[in-house]
């Protein structure tokens, strides 16, 4: 793996600093393999050790070396360390990363980021689009770099650029149907629409230009306080879940997987939301997407689900998540009783707090309708 660019260094191929550093990371990587094996054995006998050294103390150790070998331009010491901070720094994976660790692993992407190898690049993207130890604003200009990177591919730049857009605009929060955006907020959707633009321009007919496409629809007709496009799908006995059906009603639809894990949990959720909320104007569509009929089945046979649970393979095109565009994620939309979606994948207390406000305002309505009739 080739350094970050450095005027002092051998940039050639495979300079003679860059044998050395490749020589010295597999050796760290050897000890991080017998240490994983010593760990896994230490659970029936807590006293062996490797080295002289106990397994955490050992980690500590590799991670102290990779470290230093990131420090010197070693991008797969970089990539490693990232991949496994929090075990070579003994931090638990609940913890909050302190101010020098959060500085430490800021390096170890620069490393990648400013690598004039065009791999090392594409691992980092990888690595940043599911990064959540470093602040948004901070994975946003990392990303922005991977984006403008001349070491990388056109393909890889433009993945870069997507995912910039996406940061740049993403559909989710809350609001109301009448909200305001801010003229911040605008200003970054319309930079992440001139990006779209850009890549579905120049690589027609590609995945990522598909991409960049779908997101453009979301934006425009899936955005908070637009008004929700029908579908119609269908549960596991072929009957219609049409959205149209449950106009008057405030609805929550929740895209997922369906296999056995995840739609478990989302059948789970779905039971939870609607103990809390019994309601007769509220709807629950759980969407369950790829697997088989069979998986979803055994799952239903596990939980005593609520509201409609429908099945889709994903591979027609038809069904919610083709009408909606939605990304292969799991993904939770409100929509409020006239259609109009009012968050996208909010928290949980956001979620909670969204379905009472709307129910409560319905409440309200048929209030005033009935003081209204009043003589």
């Amino acid at each position: 793996m080739a350094p970050a660019a450095n005027p002092t260094q051998d940039t050639s191929p495979m300079g003679s600093r860059q044998v050395a550093q490749r020589l010295v990371f597999e050796e760290c990587l050897e000890a991080y393999q017998r240490a994983q094996k010593v760990g896994a054995r230490s659970e029936a006998r807590p006293r062996e050790t490797v080295h002289g050294f106990s397994s955490g103390p050992e980690l500590r150790l590799i991670g102290q070396a990779m470290d230093a070998l990131a420090a010197g331009g070693c991008s797969a010491a970089a990539e490693f360390s990232l991949v496994h901070f929090r075990e070579l720094h003994a931090v638990q994976a609940d913890q909050i990363l302190s101010f020098d660790l959060q500085d430490l692993r800021r390096q170890l992407f620069h490393v990648l980021v400013q690598s004039q190898v065009a791999i090392d690049n594409e691992r980092a993207l990888v690595l940043l689009s599911d990064e959540s130890d470093l602040a948004a604003r901070e994975v946003e200009l990392f990303v922005r770099d991977l984006a403008n990177a001349a070491s990388a591919r056109p393909i890889a730049r433009a993945k870069a650029q997507l995912v910039l857009a996406r940061l740049l605009a993403p559909w989710s929060g809350s609001g109301g149907q009448r909200s305001a955006a801010s003229p911040s907020t605008m200003r970054r959707r319309a930079e992440a629409l001139a990006l779209y633009d850009s890549i579905i321009q120049r690589f027609e007919g590609t995945p990522v230009a598909a991409r960049a496409t779908a997101d453009v629809w979301r934006l425009t007709h899936l955005k908070v306080g637009a008004l929700a496009p029908d579908f119609l799908t269908h549960d596991l006995a072929g009957n219609e879940i049409r959205l149209s059906d449950f106009r008057g009603q405030v609805v929550v639809v929740h895209f997922t997987a369906a296999d056995r894990a995840d739609a478990g949990a989302a059948l789970a959720l779905s039971q939870v939301q609607e103990r809390r909320y019994w309601d007769s104007r509220f709807a629950w569509v759980g969407v369950h997407r790829g697997g088989t009929r069979g998986q979803l089945q055994a799952a239903l046979e596990d939980e005593l689900p609520g509201g409609h649970q429908a099945w889709e393979s994903g591979q027609a095109e038809q069904g919610a998540a083709w009408a909606w565009h939605m990304p292969a994620q799991e993904t939770l939309v409100v929509l409020d009783p006239a259609g109009y979606v009012q968050a996208i994948n909010p928290s949980g207390s956001a979620l909670d707090g969204q379905i009472t406000r709307l129910l409560n305002d319905l409440q309200q309505q048929g209030r005033t309708r009935k003081e209204g009739l009043a003589p």
